[in-house]
């Protein structure tokens, strides 16, 4: 079955730490490697999330993506960055990241960028700023303990009324699942990933809630994430394609949520 993962990293590692830095890494090789872990796992492409946000700014590094999204050696890579939204020049280094097409898109990490109620308007102004509205947006929705604090569903409501861009919710919502698609039914632009979220909660009450939740959004607004190497790459694919045949998804609704969807958002013209 054709494979976009939408929801890895580029370290070797389950290392969040290393993750935040990435950019002390060698990126190059990084990114050589993860392309090959793609093919060799039957993934056509993925989008790699990079969450150092030094990144944006950080002239040799985008050098570095944009060179990898031309070379035939890891063409079946996009990129999305995690920007410091507190920081003017992050905004303007971003916009021209968009522009020279170096990323896909944005992320904001609630847990990981400390975001509180009181940051979501400067959130929100970071992102309207980037007029662009081919930039994907992805949203981590994670329920890790500190979610009453920095919510990522918190953070989308905030923002969903003034963004046409398609939102990604990263992990679906977790343990949080429901109130996600709830969201995903008022607004037509929010997609469902569930990387990491399948797998964890497997034989749980909340795995028939994942299931519903697919079901309820429609797999046209679902995709397929690994979260690799926190997940991985073969067995996130294999979990996650059991899960759907487990709940009765047919051919054609799993074949849009591993691929089609993925492709259509990667590829959009408007």
């Amino acid at each position: 079955m054709r494979t976009i993962d939408f929801h890895l990293h580029i370290n070797s590692a389950a290392d969040v730490n290393a993750e935040l830095r990435i950019l002390d890494k060698d990126i190059k090789k990084l990114l050589r490697v993860l392309s090959l872990q793609l093919r060799q796992a039957s993934i056509d492409k993925g989008l790699a999330i990079l969450l150092d946000t030094r990144l944006p700014k950080d002239i040799r590094g985008l050098s570095i993506l944009k060179e990898s999204c031309l070379s035939s050696e890891t063409t079946n890579l996009a990129f999305s960055i995690m920007p410091d939204f507190r920081d003017k020049q992050s905004l303007r280094a971003t916009k021209l990241a968009l522009k020279n097409g170096s990323i896909r898109g944005i992320k904001f990490h609630p847990i990981h960028q400390r975001i509180v109620p009181e940051d979501y308007n400067a959130v929100n102004d970071f992102f309207l700023s980037l007029d662009n509205e081919k930039v994907i947006l992805t949203i981590d929705t994670s329920y890790m303990g500190y979610s009453d604090i920095y919510s990522g569903l918190g953070l989308a409501s905030c923002m969903l009324p003034f963004i046409k861009n398609p939102v990604v919710f990263a992990h679906a919502g977790g343990l949080r699942v429901l109130e996600a698609v709830n969201i995903a039914l008022q607004y037509k632009n929010v997609y469902l990933e569930a990387s990491f979220s399948i797998p964890h909660y497997l034989g749980s009450s909340i795995e028939q809630d994942i299931a519903f939740a697919i079901r309820k959004a429609g797999p046209k607004r679902c995709l397929y994430g690994s979260d690799a190497p926190f997940i991985e790459l073969n067995f996130a694919k294999k979990d996650f394609e059991k899960f759907l045949i487990d709940h009765k998804f047919n051919e054609e609704e799993r074949e849009d949520i591993f691929y089609n969807t993925a492709y259509n958002l990667l590829n959009k013209k408007e």
